[in-house]
């Protein structure tokens, strides 16, 4: 009978030991990404910093910022790596870029080739994730400057000098 017991507590060690191996811990665990990528055209204005807010309705808000050449920056411009935001499995999540500029600004959202039950929302500008840990979704975010033309009109006013009138009298009757 102890041999039994002891092989039965064997296979229960070993096999919870499997289990353990096939799921692994949480922190290798697949998780949800939206990347938000900045793309300027056009000439920007020096010391121009654009900031774009993320919201998602359960993972961390964030703000983030660009510098002049589209690259992910401090608030002061300086570089820094470009952050990854991590919805959660059921979360919706929306970009906005609140300074831009000047700039004209366009929204692009895809979804990567291997993503699973992640949708763009129809303006773009937000990505939401159907239960899953598998989303992947960038949204770029475009803006472009157009070069401000001056014109000037000139406006020529003429006048002429009247001219004399002469008459003659003439006598009735």
């Amino acid at each position: 009978m102890g041999r039994r017991l002891f092989g039965i507590g064997a296979a229960v060690a070993i096999a919870s030991a499997a289990m353990f191996a096939s799921v692994g811990p949480a922190s290798g665990a697949a998780v949800n990404s939206l990347m938000v990528d900045k793309v300027v055209s056009g000439a920007v204005p020096s010391g121009t910093v654009f900031t774009v807010e993320v919201s998602c309705d359960t993972a961390a808000n964030q703000t983030l910022h660009f510098n002049a050449t589209g690259h992910p920056s401090a608030q002061n411009g300086d570089p820094i790596t470009a952050p990854v935001i991590t919805p959660a499995a059921t979360d919706s999540c929306t970009v906005n870029e609140t300074v831009n500029g000047g700039a004209s600004v366009v929204y692009a959202c895809a979804v990567g080739n291997n993503s699973v039950r992640a949708t763009c929302s129809n303006d773009n500008k937000g990505v939401a994730y159907s239960d899953t840990n598998q989303g992947a979704a960038t949204i770029t975010i475009t803006n472009t400057f157009v070069a401000t033309t001056t014109t000037s009109t000139t406006t020529t006013t003429t006048t002429t000098a009247a001219q004399p009138i002469s008459t003659s009298p003439s006598f009735t009757g």
